[in-house]
């Protein structure tokens, strides 16, 4: 599950396993529009470490892969990169790993949300579709479905760990 649009699950759907393929484990796609053109910007990191050439590798193939595909309607641009250190959290499984390990996060909920949108704090729980975050000291049940962007924030050490242990992709949430 994740609070992905139908286009982006469409699109980790068709791009996962080729990003596997390569070694990487796919953290993110994003779309962005900037002056009227349109990216997808795929976040992907590796236990080997995510080089220029590694990130070259897959966009090629993705770029095949999205040419055969033809899910996005239209020209756009494709973005492949390191999540970098304020990696976006997209899947319910991140929700879940992420708290299980304490991380902090920034998280904002839909503009439609009624109440405070936006939430800074260690994450400390996400089970029934909730995600329990401690916000200096105030603990907010944080309804998955309205998260419209989360992302962690990692202290350099942290973002290394991260980077160099990059779990073993799956398939699917």
């Amino acid at each position: 599950m994740s609070v992905l649009s139908d286009l982006q699950n469409r699109l980790y759907e068709i791009i996962e396993p080729t990003v596997i393929r390569l070694g990487c484990e796919l953290v993110a796609v994003e779309m962005r529009g900037v002056d009227g053109r349109r990216t997808i910007r795929v976040s992907v990191d590796s236990e080997e470490g995510l080089t220029m050439g590694l990130c070259a590798d897959v966009n090629r193939a993705l770029s095949a892969l999205l040419d055969v595909e033809d899910p996005v309607d239209g020209a756009y641009d494709l973005e492949v990169s390191s999540p970098g250190i304020e990696r976006p959290v997209q899947l319910w499984r991140d929700f879940v790993m992420f708290a299980q390990e304490g991380y902090r996060a920034r998280i904002q909920l839909d503009k439609d949300f009624p109440g405070r949108r936006r939430y800074t704090g260690k994450l400390l729980e996400a089970v029934d579709e909730q995600i329990l975050i401690n916000v200096d000291g105030t603990e907010f049940n944080v309804p998955f479905d309205r998260v419209e962007r989360a992302n962690l924030i990692l202290d350099i050490e942290e973002h290394l760990a991260l980077s160099k242990r990059a779990a073993e992709p799956t398939l699917g949430d």
